[in-house]
C-alpha cells in the first residue's frame, strides 16, 4: 500500500485531488480538452456555493461555480464560469438587495 501511494504521488497529479469542483464537475483552476468534456477554468481557481438553503449536503455543491476571486463584500457582480444549474448570478429582483454570499 505504501509503495502504491508513493507511485501515485510521484507520477500523479495530487493537486487535482484537492481542486474545487463546480456543479458541472469541472475542476476550478484547470483546463481540460477531453473529447465530450471541454472546459477552461484556468482563470477561475476558487469555488463559490451560490445556494446555502439546500438541506442535503450531497446536493449543496450542485449550485457551485468557479470564480476568479471570492467576494469580499456583498458585491452585486462576481466574475464566474456559468454552469448548467447556475447560468447567471442575479440579485433578488423584488427587494433589490445584494446577494448574501
Amino acid at each position: 500500500m505504501l509503495y502504491l501511494t508513493f507511485l501515485g504521488y510521484k507520477g500523479g497529479e495530487i493537486i487535482k485531488l484537492v481542486a474545487p469542483v463546480d456543479g458541472d464537475f469541472n475542476l476550478c483552476g484547470w483546463y481540460n480538452e477531453t473529447a465530450g468534456h471541454l472546459y477552461n477554468n484556468k482563470a477561475y481557481p476558487k469555488l463559490l456555493i451560490t445556494d446555502w438553503t439546500i438541506p442535503m449536503p450531497t446536493k449543496l455543491f450542485e449550485s457551485s461555480v468557479c470564480v476568479k476571486e471570492c467576494p469580499k463584500t456583498n458585491a452585486l457582480t462576481v466574475d464566474f464560469q456559468p454552469t448548467a444549474k447556475v447560468p447567471t448570478l442575479d440579485q433578488d429582483q423584488e427587494t433589490n438587495d445584494a446577494p448574501d454570499w
